[in-house]
């Protein structure tokens, strides 16, 4: 501006020189304004009048015409100036004049100038939004701008990082993730993308196995050493008895054969094949019948155990020895029927008697501990030891009559027992499963003449009791119009008929028909009561002799058994049948 004003002096000086007043005479003007008027000159000639131009028009001037005439510093000389004549300095190319402080200006080169460390400030720097950056996002000759910063980039406490999990396997060049994990380690050795195997958890571990081969620890030193031992070839077919032997000394392996397992079936199982070896076998229950029946008297032994037994004998007694010698151990046991028309007894006992059997006992399901039992034709009883002691006792199931008993209020037959000049006809193991007894005795031919006929109740194992009876008879001779009686209030037994029962053999023949009832009453609260009717031959009259009478047993304890016996002498023939109406 200073050297635009300059010009525009020069070319009114002249004007102002010829008859204006001086320059240095004028006055000082006000602010500048756009309609204030200037002189102005168009060609600066001696013959060219000064013109008025307006403070708009030079503004235009300068600010438009002026700028693009060339930069040239010696397009001055239009304007009748030089540089030189102004004062500057010669300059060099790719040099810019500036001004000095203090001094005259000077050219100074910017060719290869740089901008001194440290001089710009971030004050001085345009602001961007957050995770941005200067950049040239167009390749060429694009501007610096300001580029976004992707997801995986950003600033973290102003520190430019890559954001924590944002690089996957895409970002990274093929096999840069293997080529940058450097050697393999720990039990793995090599390095990536292929490293080896050469260990297990520590423990070296060879390589290239054969076929059919498997590693196994041979060393513990040094975390240990695996080896490759070959598995031997040894099938375990059904039957073969092949089995693998391992040598620890060695750590190898062999095959070997044998014959298996041996299995021998207890009683109530057998096993097929038998002998049993090795392989498939069937194991099922075993309970064979003893088809052929005993006719004699007969005591178990061990092979007896889970088997079924067939009683056929005349009044044979089948004996049970203790089984302190390990015979029926616990859960063994046998069953035993009998089909003869007499009595069958059971008992505990050896050599077919009810003696020397041990200190074994029977126990039945009601709650009776006894020693024997009978069974009538028909009846069945299951055995089995109950192995709760030394000896163990014995477990008795009874059908409770010849035909598997009855239901409760019916009429069961228990027992028969048939008389061959016996001193006794005795019914044991009555259980309290029956509150009403009945003794049906037919054909009784006594031994001696002129008695009378008894009965009498055992208890526990059978311990024939003679206290605590009374009973009352009344006899009627059929010759006769006049009726006796007896009694007695504390006796030994009930007395069935008068001391008057003869033996003659085609005449002497008796009938005895006798209730009891509540043989099972254990309370002490009930006494069992029995009411009889007979027919026999007078001894005395040589006529039919009938009595009918009534009586108790009063101990009040439960009965297991009944015995028919007469008062003097034995029972040449005939039987009596025990009945029973269960509860």
């Amino acid at each position: 501006m200073k050297l635009q004003w300059l010009i525009l002096t020069l070319c009114l000086w002249p004007h102002l020189a010829a008859g204006q007043a001086r320059i240095d005479q004028l006055g000082a003007a006000a602010a500048v304004g756009d309609t204030d008027k200037f002189p102005v000159c168009q060609g600066c000639g001696a013959a060219v009048n000064a013109l008025e131009a307006t403070g708009t028009q030079l503004k235009t001037y300068f600010n438009g015409v002026y700028p693009q005439r060339t930069n040239n510093l010696s397009d001055l000389s239009n304007f009748l100036l030089a540089r030189e004549n102004l004062g500057f300095p010669d300059g060099t190319a790719s040099t810019v004049l500036h001004g000095a402080a203090g001094g005259a200006p000077t050219y100074t080169q910017v060719l290869n100038a740089d901008i001194a460390t440290n001089t710009i400030a971030l004050s001085k720097l345009a602001q961007s939004a957050a995770n941005t950056l200067l950049c040239n996002a167009t390749a060429g000759t694009a501007n610096v701008t300001v580029c976004t910063l992707s997801a995986r980039f950003g600033f973290s406490g102003s520190v430019f990082d890559i954001t924590a999990g944002s690089i996957g396997s895409t970002q990274l060049a093929s096999g840069a993730a293997a080529t940058n994990l450097g050697a393999a380690g720990g039990d793995l050795s090599g390095t990536y993308p292929s490293p080896t195997v050469t260990k297990v958890n520590g423990a070296n571990m060879p390589s290239a196995p054969a076929v059919h081969q498997y590693p196994i620890a041979t060393s513990a030193a040094s975390g240990g050493t695996l080896s490759y031992k070959t598995r031997s070839n040894c099938p375990n077919t059904v039957g073969s008895g092949n089995h693998i032997n391992f040598d620890q000394s060695t750590d190898s392996e062999s095959c070997g054969t044998d014959n298996g397992v041996s299995l021998t079936a207890t009683p109530g199982l057998k096993i097929s094949p038998t002998p049993y070896n090795i392989g498939a076998g069937v194991l099922s229950p075993s309970w064979p019948v003893n088809q052929t029946c005993k006719v004699a008297n007969y005591t178990i032994v061990e092979a007896d155990s889970a088997t079924s037994i067939c009683m056929d004998g005349t009044n044979i007694t089948l004996a049970v020895p203790s089984s302190a010698a390990n015979l029926l151990p616990a859960g063994e046991g046998f069953t035993v029927g009998n089909n003869n028309t007499t009595t069958a007894t059971v008992c505990i006992g050896t050599a077919g008697a009810c003696s020397g059997g041990g200190s074994s006992v029977f126990h039945t399901l009601q709650g009776a501990t006894v020693t024997s039992f009978t069974l009538a034709q028909g009846a069945w009883a299951i055995i089995q030891s109950d192995g709760n002691g030394s000896p163990n006792n014995y477990w008795v199931f009874t059908s409770g009559a010849g035909g598997g008993g009855g239901s409760s209020g019916a009429l069961t037959k228990i027992a028969t027992q048939t008389a061959s000049n016996s001193a006794t006809l005795d019914f044991t193991g009555l259980t309290n499963t029956y509150n009403h007894l009945l003794l049906d005795c037919n054909s009784i031919i006594s031994a001696t003449n002129a008695v009378a006929a008894y009965l009498r109740v055992g208890t526990g194992s059978t311990v024939w009791s003679s206290v605590n009876y009374d009973w009352r008879i009344d006899t009627v001779i059929s010759s006769l119009t006049t009726t006796s009686s007896q009694n007695n209030t504390s006796d030994a037994q009930l007395v069935l008929t008068a001391t008057d029962v003869g033996n003659v053999a085609i005449y002497g023949t008796g009938f005895y028909l006798i209730d009891f009832w509540a043989p099972g009453d254990t309370s002490g609260n009930e006494v069992s009561r029995a009411l009889w009717r007979n027919i026999y031959y007078s001894n005395t009259n040589s006529f039919t002799g009938s009595t009918s009478g009534s009586g108790e047993w009063y101990a009040g304890t439960n009965i297991t058994g009944l015995r028919f016996f007469m008062s003097s002498g034995n029972i040449t023939s005939g039987q009596c049948t025990l009945y029973g109406y269960q509860k």
